[in-house]
Formats: structure tokens, sequence, C-alpha cells
């Protein structure tokens, strides 16, 4: 039985369960979804990339339908070290909203639940949730590509068993002052898998800024870390940002050997809108990571950063897709790897400038570290312009850590270790710098020295699961 044929089954069998554990505004999808996930399939793997995520979602995971709780307790499983990062915090664990911190919440925005605010808001819920990840995008693409940079089928089966999630809805003109931050935890004793739903919607003229930090639990504790559960998070993520509005969104990955992310992200922005979307994989254990944006009127302006340091045998995937839609607008892409020891890595990044976007200013660039002979990394940057008076680039590189460089500092007294964890830290700089929450900057920075120094391996000294 093929694994699409598995979960629809699943879905047509345990219906009444799902639907009664979430809310009609996510039901009504469901069908539509499994139409989708029975024409689309899954993923299948290719040449360009290592995850293989139809062979993830072939296992057999326990999914928690009937929505029991989890049993949590936010002082004890998550602490925050970094000074200076004040941020509103909210908790998932698994697919389900646990809460946040902040005792006073801002009634001029909603943030929580998405199977509450589905409840609440039923008229924003249909006219935004699945608008994104329940079509195929027609790309106009006239050659005969060897990869999809984001997969209809496995956005429908998220869409298809979604009970819960979380939601950022900002409305017109209202501007969030402190920074949001969303900790996701994957907890299970058995192969589980988390199907999460992030839906971030930002009115006209608004502003946030959203932190998502990414972390596996290595509970129960076992000596033998060949029994640990397999854990698998399954996430979409839609992204609507108004006209003129202003989002900041990041993800911080953190995830031991026994935790699979497959995530989906998809940005819309409208005219004017100014968005920094960021990617920092500090561990992983498998991960594919899909960003889809379209830039749908005029002056719409786009960063793209994503950053992975790998070792071990972590392996990780992203594959981008920039869609220039309209004129006079802007993206900037750059990814950068550090990959250790076995670990693997691919980038594949599109850009299409579409027949009408003239003036459009789009620049690709992904550079790549080898520090061993047995890492792997695919780069594959693409750029399509069917239109006229543009400012486009694109290109990648792969190398190894600059010996006349590490020579040098070793002559100044430098020890070696210590002149290796500074190149690789000053190859990572302009990638950090990227990030608008001079806070959050701050913590990357100290937590990247302590990841190239080795003393950052399944958690972070920030945020992290105990």
């Amino acid at each position: 039985m093929s694994a699409e044929k598995q979960y629809i089954d699943l879905y047509r069998s345990q219906k009444a369960l799902i639907d009664a554990n979430s809310a009609p505004a996510l039901n009504a999808c469901r069908e539509e979804a499994a139409q989708m996930l029975e024409r689309e399939g899954l993923h299948k793997p290719n040449d360009f990339t290592h995850v293989d995520s139809e062979q993830l979602l072939s296992a057999d995971y326990l999914i928690n339908l009937a929505r029991h709780e989890v049993p949590t307790n936010r002082e004890d499983l998550f602490t925050c070290a970094v000074p200076e990062l004040s941020t509103n915090v909210h908790f998932l664990c698994n697919e389900q909203y646990i809460g946040n911190t902040d005792k006073i919440n801002d009634s001029r925005f909603f943030a929580g639940s998405l199977r509450e605010f589905a409840k609440q808001h039923p008229e924003i819920v249909k006219e935004y949730y699945n608008r994104l990840a329940g079509r195929k995008l027609d790309t106009g693409d006239k050659r005969s590509s060897k990869f999809e940079t984001c997969s209809p089928g496995e956005a429908a089966l998220n869409t298809l068993l979604c009970q819960d999630g979380f939601v950022l809805y900002v409305p017109a003109g209202v501007e969030v002052q402190k920074p949001l931050q969303l900790i996701s935890l994957l907890r299970a004793v058995d192969d589980f898998m988390a199907v999460q739903r992030l839906l971030v919607i930002i009115g006209d003229n608004a502003k946030a800024s959203l932190l998502v930090c990414e972390h596996a639990s290595l509970l129960p504790k076992i000596d033998d870390a060949s029994q640990f559960p397999d854990l698998l998070s399954l996430q979409t993520t839609e992204i609507f940002v108004g006209k003129h509005a202003t989002l900041d969104f990041y993800c911080l990955e953190e995830h031991h050997e026994h935790a699979y992310r497959l995530g989906q992200v998809y940005v819309r922005l409208d005219e004017g809108a100014n968005v920094d979307l960021g990617e920092y994989a500090l561990t992983a254990g498998r991960t594919r990571n899909r960003v889809q944006i379209e830039l749908t009127a005029p002056d719409a302006k786009i960063q793209l950063y994503g950053m992975a340091a790998l070792d071990g045998s972590q392996q990780l995937d992203n594959l981008t897709f920039i869609d220039h839609q309209a004129p006079d607008c802007q993206s900037n892409e750059l990814f950068k790897y550090v990959l250790d020891e076995q670990a693997k890595g691919s980038f594949l990044g599109r850009i299409l400038v579409r027949k009408g976007s003239d003036k459009t200013d789009a620049h690709q660039t992904d550079r790549n570290l080898c520090l061993t002979p047995d890492t792997r990394m695919v780069a594959r940057p693409e750029l399509e312009i069917y239109a006229d008076d543009v400012k486009c680039s694109h290109g990648a590189t792969v190398g190894q850590l600059d010996q006349q460089a590490l020579f040098y500092m070793r002559t100044r007294g430098i020890p070696e270790e210590e002149a290796r964890m500074l190149l690789m830290f000053a190859f990572m700089s302009d990638v950090i710098d990227g990030i608008r929450i001079e806070p959050l900057k701050d913590r990357l920075k100290h937590l990247i020295e302590k990841r190239f120094r080795g003393e950052l391996k399944q958690q972070c000294n920030g945020c992290f699961t105990r």
C-alpha cells in the first residue's frame, strides 16, 4: 500500500474523530485535500536532494487524532537564559497549542491556538487558511525541471490531518511592539508524527516579529540511542503580508538525529510589503525545508536567509522558489552551509521573473564549506527572466576553509582549533547580520560560536529542553 493511500484510508476511517477534535473551518478543507493527495501523491526522491520524504512518510507513526493531552510543565520543559531576548513566548507540544507566558494579552491582535481562532473567527480562517498551500502554483515553467520546489501532496496531507496549530493575526494598522516567540517541542515515547500548522496574517500597514524555535526532546532517558523514538514534524506554514506591512519571521532548528522535519513555508506579499525570512539550523536529524514566495504587487520586498551547521550524519535540504509576479519588486536570497564529518546538504533555489515584472531587483547566493572529504553538498541555483530592465544575479560555491588565512592566524599565535572556529564564524557573519531583531542577532552569534566550538550538540544554552 502506498503511503498516500495509507493516510487517505486513515482519514476515511477516522473522519468523525478528526473533525470532532478540530474546528469546522479547518474540517471544511479536508475533502479537497484528500483529492489533492490522491492526484499529486507524495514527493518522490531525486538526484539533487538527500532527504527521502517519501520514505519518512511511509514509516508507521502514531498520530494523536484523539487529542490526548501530553503531560507538560512549561517551567520544567522550557528555559530561556539569553539576556535581553524579551519576547511573548507561546508553546506548541507536538501539534497542540499549550499556552503562553504573557499574563496580559493584547486585545489588538490574536496569537494562539489555530483551532480556537477558527472557532472564534471562521470567516477569517475561510479567507486565508489553505489558500496558498491548497493549490498547485502555475510557475509558467517551459522547461523540464528535475525538481519541484513545493510539494502539493505533502501540504495536502498536512491539511487532511491538521487539527490545531498556531496562528498570528495582526489587523490592519496594528504594530506589535514586543516580538513573539513560538517554542515548538517534539516529545513522545514511541515513533510519532506531529502534524503542525502555522497561519500568519499581517494586515495592511501592520507590523510584527515572530521567532519559531524547533526542539526535539530526548525523553525518555534511554542509554541506547538506537532505541530513541523517531519523531517526524510535518509542517505547513502560510504567511500573508498586506499592503505596506512588515514582518520578521525567523525559524531556529535544534533537533537530534532521531528527529525529522518536512517543512513547507508559503509567503504572499502585497504592494509595498517588507518581509525578513530566515531559516537557521544549528543541529538537525533529517530536514527538508521548502519555501515558496510570491511577490504579487509592486514595491514588495523579501530578504530570505538560510544557514546550516551540520555534522555527523545530519542531512538538510533547502528548496526555495521566489516568484516575481509584479514590477518594481526586490528579493535578496543568501544561504550558507558548513558541513563536517559525513553531513549532507543541498540548496535548490529558483527565481522566476514573470513577463511584465519590469525593474525587478533579484539576487540569489549560496556559499558552502565542506570540512572533510566525506561531506556532500549539492548546489543548484536557477534564474528565469521573462521581463525587461531587470537587475538579477545568482551563483553558488562549494569549497574548504582558506588555508592561507588559517596559516596566517596560526603564525600570529592563534591555536588551530580557535582559528578554524573564527574563520567559520566569519563565514556565517553576513547571514546572521541580516536579522532585524538585535537581541536575536546577538543570541544567534552566541549559539553559532558554541556550535563551532563543539559545545552545542543537541541543545542550546539559550532555549533548551531538559
